[in-house]
């Protein structure tokens, strides 16, 4: 395996096991919680995250779909959001999404991640770009759970 695509093959699995982490601890009320009115509530957040991931997957060739497509349609913010999937069928979700993008990063190779993209990511026009842009913005929003958890009186997010 090339070495990039190692390396991102390795924060695929860290931020895989870091949002089980953050979760640790969360049930369905707390996940619902907000912190404020102008604050997301982990639930919200997870299931963008899952989402996102999603979006990934179909980025590198799958044909998965997320399944809460149709509840994220239209929806710019936790306002929009009329339902949030429970914290279980989220982490199931995680896990399947998460298994077809570990097999597609142990299949891709150099040439597929130099390949332009169309759509323009902040880090540059190319399939890495875009795998490079996407994972952090998972980190992103892993910081914020971690964040959310200890504001709503649980432990710290763990890295083990």
């Amino acid at each position: 395996m090339e070495r990039r695509i190692e390396a991102l093959q390795k924060l695929l699995l860290l931020d895989t096991r870091l949002l089980e982490n953050c979760l640790d601890g969360v049930d369905d009320e707390l996940a619902r919680k907000r912190l404020t009115s102008n604050t997301n509530h982990i639930g919200f957040v997870v299931c963008h995250v899952v989402d996102s991931r999603y979006f990934l997957a179909r980025m590198l060739g799958s044909d998965a779909e997320c399944q809460f497509k149709q509840q994220l349609e239209g929806v710019r913010s936790v306002e929009d959001m009329r339902e949030i999937p429970a914290l279980a069928d989220l982490r199931h979700a995680w896990a399947g999404v998460s298994a077809i993008l570990s097999e597609r990063f142990s299949e891709i190779t150099e040439g597929e991640l130099c390949e332009p993209y169309a759509h323009q990511f902040p880090v540059d026009r190319t399939l890495l770009g875009g795998v490079a842009f996407l994972l952090q913005h998972e980190a992103f929003h892993l910081g914020q759970l971690a964040f959310l958890r200890k504001a709503l009186g649980l432990g710290p997010m763990r890295y083990d």
